[in-house]
């Protein structure tokens, strides 16, 4: 006896088998993970290096060729892409397939420690970044204000300090851009003054520089090894750290007079706090602001992302001060969703119009039941064979069920068809 035999002599076991394989789908269809299409590309590292105050093509030929150098013989690597551009460069390296990101950037990682010294000295200061992520944005936003009460330099801190790092902390988010990157003091010297007190930029930079500089302070009155005194009182010393304010700035001394006076920053330039002074982004109400883009990983779910990216926005957003307000410009987890759910509004049409037009040729309601349960019973349990082997609900995925479709009715007409032949011929219907 085949198997088809088995299920025909027996119409009960048939309906629970039937009925068990909806359910499965029923329950996985809330458990298979949301995108777009699947995820075809190869894994791909992103290497990131800046060289403030250089062009484009400086950048190439000081920065990017010695990079691409250093990461050439790199395992796993199937090509390498590069964009130089001006104070950075970004390259990029596609792996094989069967290449493990994690590791490739282990391997570029270390690559990258042991030819530092060889690389700009403004590079070094600024370090070289290593991430897993891709072009792919997940959303952005806009931080602005509603009357223009904050500047783009208190944005812009706000942005990196209070939500930039719980951005970058979510599983499936390569990188987090801020525009305006970050607040700066910026130091403008009079060149006539700087003359006069015969003094150079060096100078002055080496000044700053010396004086803007953690130092630990240590402790006076601590006792010694073998030291037998009593009472033993220590002091602590509270060491300077990075200055903060524009006043700190101000009161750097530059140098000592023939007088016995002191020159300082403020008696020669001014210092302002403010935002990355190469980009300047407003709101349409002309209001300053900072966009913020938010990456995608290689290889990660951008709905499932997309969820825990506006978890951590509604966080963000109740901490703010009157005034600021968070606007998002594009959302790519609405865009996958609102894509499913037109493949799945057109899915249930054609199962509609299919027994509509079912009825209206076979006009029989015990012909029609057949291909009516079908259909269900077929696309539904598809959803738990889905989730079984590792698939994804996407576009392609949903496409192919609407084709199925046809295909399920198609058989069930067959059948309905050869039954009812078969029938009318004198066969009994266990036969």
């Amino acid at each position: 006896m085949s198997l088809s035999d088995r299920f025909i002599t027996r119409p009960v076991l048939t309906s629970v088998c039937s009925l068990v394989i909806f359910l499965f789908g029923c329950f996985s269809i809330g458990e298979l993970p949301i995108e777009f299409i699947p995820n075809v590309a190869s894994p791909q590292i992103v290497v990131t290096a800046e060289y403030p105050g250089g062009n484009a093509e400086f950048v190439e030929q000081s920065l990017t060729l010695q990079l691409e150098e250093i990461l050439s013989d790199t395992p796993g690597v199937d090509y390498i892409t590069s964009q130089s551009k001006a104070e950075s460069t970004s390259i990029t390296l596609h792996l094989n397939p069967d290449t493990s990101a994690d590791t490739a950037s282990l391997d570029v990682q270390s690559r990258i420690q042991k030819a530092t010294s060889n690389l700009p000295e403004q590079t070094q200061q600024q370090g070289v970044s290593i991430s897993q992520t891709t072009e792919t944005a997940i959303s952005r936003y806009l931080i602005t204000t509603t009357q223009g009460q904050y500047d783009s330099a208190y944005l812009s801190a706000l942005a990196k300090n209070q939500l930039q790092k719980q951005l970058q902390l979510i599983d499936g988010v390569g990188s987090v851009d801020i525009n305006p990157s970050r607040p700066i003091f910026e130091i403008s010297v009079d060149p006539d003054l700087m003359r006069a007190y015969d003094l150079s930029i060096a100078e002055v930079k080496q000044k700053i520089k010396s004086q803007n500089a953690p130092a630990a302070g240590g402790s006076v009155g601590a006792s010694r090894v073998g030291d037998s005194a009593t009472y033993n009182y220590s002091v602590l010393i509270e060491g300077s750290g990075f200055i903060q304010s524009t006043e700190g700035f101000e009161d750097i001394v530059v140098k000592r007079l023939n007088s016995g006076a002191v020159l300082r920053i403020k008696d020669i330039g001014t210092v302002q706090y403010i935002a990355d002074p190469n980009t300047s982004i407003q709101s349409s109400d002309g209001h300053p602001g900072v966009f913020i883009i938010i990456n995608l990983a290689s290889g990660s779910n951008a709905v499932d992302v997309g969820n825990q990216v506006e978890k951590v926005i509604r966080k963000f957003k109740s901490t703010l001060p009157a005034g600021i307000q968070v606007v998002q410009f594009t959302d790519r987890k609405a865009f996958i969703l609102d894509s499913i759910s037109n493949v799945t509004d057109s899915l249930i049409l054609a199962v509609v119009l299919v027994v509509l037009i079912l009825l209206l040729f076979l006009q029989n309601w015990r012909t029609l039941l057949i291909p009516t349960l079908a259909i269900p019973v077929s696309i539904v349990g598809t959803f738990f064979f889905l989730n079984l082997f590792g698939f994804t609900l996407n576009f392609l995925t949903m496409t192919a069920l609407i084709l199925a479709s046809g295909l399920v009715v198609d058989d069930a007409i067959l059948v309905v068809q050869s039954v009812t032949g078969n029938i009318q011929k004198g066969m009994s219907t266990i036969e």
